[in-house]
């Protein structure tokens, strides 16, 4: 691993977009010509209770206490099942992480000793991820569903944990892409309800998997396997749109969202529409276990906690919960009570309505952006904030705070909003939403040697009423000229891939590095947006016996930082590649030459904007460059 050293530290201002009210001043509809970040406001923490008295926001600690009886029943309930058996179940220790690896990330009371129970279940006791066989049942049974189980375990446990099991991770969905069939599904079609309910259960699960193997390393390898399902994903939606089945439209959703789709997409908000029909006069879905989950499908896809189909389903949901934390007994308590506390752990500390923006919009104009926040710990709100790409913009005493938002100042691209609200205990919830400003159509590009030929994939993100064809260009290494290969798609939303092996003489491509460009273009044939990425077209040995690689991650104060702009710099002042970092804070450059380079990070409007490292690659090898801003 190489040594790195931080060269940057200048504070920069970049062009951006904000007006923002602070202290107890009024709001403002100026907009401002600069991302300038600002100090957080200085409250008085004393005087929050009486604020809160003045405006009233209530906000739900019956809920967070069901929560936290949920979770202690899940957790006796897990630990009991394996005292008596003794191995890994699918249906217990993997479901019961995800509920707990959730309300850990929420602020809810979850032991050291309850995490390492169950862990101990899904690594280490027959049919865990590291034995022999791997996670399966009774040896060699029922391997798809417990892969797929498992590694959504794992997954929400990476991201809203720890990294400490990366390893597991990773192994456990290298083991699903091995399972991946032809149409992009996971096989097995494992039915035994109420908790496992087929293929579309186990497609979501490795979709889920696969997002966060690739959050946590950086590696494009991932991008293929989950926009294979992406495919197969949307086909099931399509014929969802008008289904009674509760729980194969609640996969579908979490399928779509974990395969990079956003709530504001035309797939996942017919999906929602039809989810909310299915609501029964007295605010269930049916039975506690949809009702739990339907109600984390609806936070997923932005409702709130004031949402009346969401403020519906927890009044009822809390109504049938048992003395004991529980909501049935046999062998389905524990996937009930899991998707019961997934339904209720989704409440936060604090509740934030983020309003004036959606997720996955295009902004096209200016809007106000208004956050409104609610304490559910029985205390009050002591600061509501809001931060653009990990910059603060506005911070404000109380319980709301706004702005306004200038498309035409931001960088075109994908943005991230975050609204953040502490109480007057210190403790902070959180709600995120992703915009794109301008012409951005096109997002997470990479390559993939399949077959023969390079699969040069996407995902499209373009309003589905926009018109329009994805064109890929295959250009030598350097310099322009004719492409060499020119492959067209009709544009969709959703996963896009495009393949090429030969030349535009219709001669094997030969073996060799070479740029892809991506055109987006309109009705009219007008290139929207244009983007570059180098591949090399020769199988993943050749690649790897040739090049080397260059990986990290980038924090900040706060965590890590997502969505930043990392560059690879030669010795002569060249950027030879460009990426930006993952949710979980890492970028990774591919086939790299031998020699030594300049990493350089970027995050404009932070104090210290830029910071850069060397590094040394070669062949074969992996060289490292962590970054803290």
């Amino acid at each position: 691993m190489s040594r790195w050293t931080i060269v940057g530290g200048a504070a920069l201002l970049a062009a951006g977009v904000m007006g923002a009210w602070q202290g107890q001043a009024q709001p403002t509809t100026a907009t401002a010509t600069a991302l300038t970040a600002v100090e957080g406001a200085a409250c008085d923490v004393d005087d929050a209770p009486a604020r809160a008295t003045r405006r009233r926001p209530r906000g739900d600690a019956e809920t967070r206490r069901a929560a936290q009886r949920a979770l202690g029943f899940l957790s006796e309930s897990v630990s009991t099942w394996q005292r008596e058996h003794r191995c890994y179940g699918c249906h217990v220790q993997a479901v019961s992480l995800e509920g707990l690896s959730v309300g850990r990330a929420h602020g809810y009371d979850v032991s050291r000793g309850t995490f390492g129970t169950v862990l101990e279940g899904l690594l280490d006791l027959p049919g865990g991820a590291r034995t022999d066989a791997g996670l399966s049942y009774h040896g060699s049974q029922l391997v798809h569903p417990s892969n797929a189980f498992g590694g959504a375990a794992l997954a929400s446990y990476d991201a809203l944990v720890d990294e400490r099991l990366s390893d597991d991770l990773l192994r456990v969905a290298s083991r699903l892409e091995e399972l991946q069939e032809n149409d992009g599904s996971i096989g097995g079609n494992y039915v035994n309800p109420p908790v496992a309910v087929g293929t579309i259960q186990s497609t979501t699960q490795a979709v889920q998997t696969w997002r966060q193997a690739y959050a946590r390393s950086a590696d494009d390898r991932w991008l293929r396997p989950i926009r294979r399902a992406e495919d197969w994903l949307s086909g099931r939606a399509e014929a969802l749109a008008e289904s009674a089945d509760v729980q194969q439209i609640d996969y579908a959703v979490l399928g779509l969202l974990a395969a990079g789709a956003r709530s504001e997409e035309a797939r996942l908000q017919r999906l929602a529409r039809r989810l909310r029909t299915l609501q029964r006069p007295d605010g269930s879905f049916g039975s506690p276990l949809l009702t739990g989950q339907a109600l984390y499908v609806l936070r997923r896809l932005g409702a709130s906690e004031g949402d009346r189909a969401v403020r519906r389903g927890t009044r009822w949901l809390v109504g049938a919960q048992q003395g004991n934390g529980g909501w049935g007994a046999g062998g389905a308590a524990r996937g009930t009570a899991t998707w019961g506390v997934l339904g209720l752990v989704s409440l936060d500390v604090t509740s934030i309505d983020l309003r004036g923006l959606r997720d996955g919009q295009h902004l096209g104009a200016p809007t106000r952006l208004e956050a409104r926040a609610r304490d559910n710990e029985g205390s009050a709100i002591a600061r509501t904030e809001i931060f653009v790409d990990d910059v603060r913009v506005a911070s404000r005493c109380g319980d709301r705070v706004a702005l306004r938002l200038d498309p035409a100042a931001l960088e075109p691209g994908r943005h991230i909003v975050r609204a953040v609200a502490t109480n007057a205990r210190g403790r902070s919830g959180t709600t995120l939403v992703e915009l794109y400003a301008g012409d951005h159509f096109l997002t997470e590009p990479g390559s993939r040697w399949e077959g023969g030929g390079t699969v040069i994939g996407v995902r499209d993100v373009a309003p589905e009423s926009l018109r329009h064809r994805v064109e890929l260009q295959v250009l030598p290494e350097e310099g322009e000229g004719r492409p060499l290969a020119t492959v067209t798609e009709t544009g969709r939303q959703g996963a896009l891939e495009l393949r090429v092996a030969e030349t535009a003489e219709g001669e094997p491509l030969p073996r060799g590095r070479y740029r892809a460009k991506l055109i987006f273009r309109d009705a009219r044939g007008v290139a929207r947006q244009e983007l570059e990425l180098p591949f090399v077209h020769d199988t993943p040995d050749a690649q790897h016996a040739r090049y080397g690689q260059v990986a990290g991650q980038l924090r900040l104060d706060a965590g890590v930082a997502q969505n930043a702009e990392v560059e690879l710099v030669d010795g002569e002042g060249n950027v030879v590649q460009r990426t930006t970092t993952t949710r979980s804070g890492r970028y990774r450059f591919r086939n790299v030459d031998r020699g030594r380079y300049l990493v350089r990070v970027r995050r404009r409007g932070m104090r210290r904007p830029e910071a850069a490292a060397t590094v040394e690659a070669a062949p074969a090898a992996e060289a490292a460059a962590d970054f803290a801003l």
